[in-house]
């Protein structure tokens, strides 16, 4: 496994000595495409390779290692940062579950509300952590269409922030621990109340960290921002996830009653009905072609009529969260 040599803080050089087969062969592969900076170890191996002009972080995964929450946030910041991450897998299975994250980043659908990953840190901020108590029920985050952010614990909704959020503000709101000079220290939503713990022990025998959501920049266009490198015999060649429903050789493959389902599909799959501000042709055809472009291999983008998909969208939608990638 690439591991640094202090967990405080990057490192210029990496050891991969003491790395598995994969990580290994996947590093000396990265070694010859450029320069490999900022090792992470958790809950996979994470560098960022460097190239003249360009800057781009890769995730080795093995099917073990596979965390949907921290590959989302690493796309996504790939995504805001307009590149792409390069996600090295183990194995063609493995990247078929990547490939499926990536097209839908987010772990529950609803009509109101889509439900979160999160990620195996829990959320912080400016050496705080939010934390909840173990008697809470399970808690879980949701991203509405409107961009707000809930955090709910069990059936009853504990906070709701409005768009635009950070961790800083989540935690501002939020019960947090801090280690203090003898103890640990626990403060409530508002400040007001403090609990003091000798030992982590005793913090975590009544409070847990609170893992931090995964708001997804991209919506439909996860496999766009992110490529998946599968192994060969000498090298690594990119994975290409089709479908099923896509890969049809028969002739009706670009006939009108197909190109209807698949354009109902992508609505489905992305928008929810609303009664306000519907999506125009504008929002919707740049992101259909690019999410079509990542999963055709027979260039059903090319065929897309832009006045056509314009009559089919006709009934009123809105994503399902708001996606904050480019294009």
């Amino acid at each position: 496994m690439i591991r640094p040599r202090s967990s405080q803080a990057p490192l210029d050089a990496l050891d991969i000595g003491a790395s598995d087969d994969h990580t290994e062969a996947t590093v000396t592969w990265l070694h010859t495409r450029g320069k490999l900076q900022d090792p992470r170890w958790f809950p996979a191996a994470t560098v960022e390779l460097v190239r003249p002009g360009l800057a781009r972080p890769v995730s080795i995964i093995t099917d073990e290692a596979l965390a949907a929450g921290d590959l989302i946030a690493l796309v996504s910041a790939a995504a805001r940062k307009e590149t792409t991450a390069y996600i090295v897998v183990d194995s063609d299975e493995t990247a078929a579950r990547v490939a499926r994250l990536l097209a839908q980043p987010f772990r529950e659908p609803t009509p109101e509300r889509v439900r979160l990953y999160t990620t195996a840190e829990p959320l912080k901020a400016d050496g705080t952590m939010a934390m909840f108590p173990r008697s809470a029920a399970p808690l879980t985050w949701w991203l509405r269409p409107d961009g707000a952010l809930e955090l709910y614990s069990g059936e009853k909704r504990v906070r709701t922030w409005a768009q635009p959020w950070t961790a800083e503000t989540l935690v501002a709101s939020l019960p947090t621990s801090r280690r203090g000079d003898d103890a640990y220290v626990v403060r409530d939503a508002d400040g007001d109340h403090r609990t003091k713990f000798q030992t982590a022990d005793d913090l975590a025998a009544s409070w847990a960290p609170l893992p931090a959501p995964v708001a997804p920049a991209f919506l439909a266009t996860g496999l766009y921002h992110g490529t998946i490198l599968t192994p060969t015999t000498r090298r690594f060649q990119e994975y290409h996830h089709h479908p099923t429903w896509i890969t049809e050789t028969n002739p009706r493959y670009r006939s009108p009653s197909v190109t209807e389902a698949v354009i109902d599909r992508f609505l489905d799959e992305y928008t929810v009905p609303t009664d306000a501000d519907p999506l125009g042709i504008d929002q919707v055809f740049p992101r259909l072609c690019t999410w079509l472009r990542t999963i055709d291999p027979y260039g059903l983008e090319f065929d897309l009529d832009r006045d056509r998909v314009d009559y089919h969208i006709d009934d009123r939608c809105r994503w399902r969260y708001p996606p904050s990638e480019s294009g």
